[in-house]
């Protein structure tokens, strides 16, 4: 049995299939609307041969229990992702010659949020640092990453011991603005290094941008005064995994 706190719950036909995909040992109930039975008769075989509950339910009641009005006539209550701590990866991290991770302990907006995680995932960004884990467990932001909670390690931290953290492993920092800063397109990075990334309009705090070894920008028209925070997040993802796995083969 699992307590609530222990659950989420996820709605978004993609994201509902995406965690059913990658966590099948973590799926406690399934609702669904009458007009998803089609798209969902694979899994509810799958439900049925492992003893897992799913019921066919009004639209109303998927809005009640996921508390969302996107929920696309599907809810799934599932184990939240496991937190992890610094000391969890910290001899994986020693004995490795490279790592890379993102730190993301500014950004509250859960859709933001999810939609840098989808991204990060398809570029191999697998370690992602919090502060606070409300936005990232929040079903916003489950349904937004469609699929890509299971793909990822959330490790908690302060802003303190991670930057000690950093500092002791020799992490390079990499803060990210908006007009100062290193070219992207032509910085190089060591092997080891953490990405920061802060929330729209106010972007890092002035400690984070002040303790970072390098800050980095993306050149463009300058016509607008910045990008969405995720769609800025893939273009850096994006140069980053073809610096690190074109350049170098």
């Amino acid at each position: 049995m699992t307590s609530k706190k222990e659950e989420i719950i996820i709605c978004g036909l993609n994201a509902v299939l995406a965690q059913a995909k990658a966590c099948p040992g973590d799926l406690i109930k399934l609702l669904y609307v009458k007009e998803r039975l089609d798209r969902l008769k694979p899994l509810l075989k799958k439900l049925a041969k492992e003893g897992i509950a799913y019921e066919e339910v009004a639209s109303e009641k998927i809005e009640r229990v996921s508390k969302s009005t996107h929920h696309e006539g599907v809810a799934l209550i599932s184990r939240r992702k496991k937190i992890l701590y610094l000391s969890d990866i910290e001899k994986e991290i020693i004995s490795s010659k490279d790592y890379r991770c993102l730190y993301l302990g500014e950004i509250e907006n859960p859709h933001n949020l999810g939609a840098i995680i989808r991204s990060a995932v398809h570029f191999s960004f697998l370690d992602i640092v919090i502060e606070n884990d409300t936005a990232i467990n929040a079903s916003a932001c489950y349904r937004t990453a469609e699929g890509g909670h299971a793909q990822i390690r959330i490790i908690k931290a302060s802003w303190d011991q991670f930057s000690h953290f950093c500092e002791k492993n020799k992490i390079n920092i990499v803060a990210t603005a908006v007009n100062k800063g290193e070219n992207l397109f032509k910085i190089n990075l060591p092997s080891k290094y953490v990405l920061m990334f802060g929330e729209e309009g106010e972007g890092l705090s002035g400690a984070k941008m002040k303790r970072a070894d390098n800050i980095v920008n993306i050149p463009g028209s300058s016509k607008i005064e910045s990008m969405n925070v995720s769609c800025a997040a893939s273009v850096i993802f994006a140069e980053m995994f073809r610096k690190n796995y074109f350049e170098k083969s």
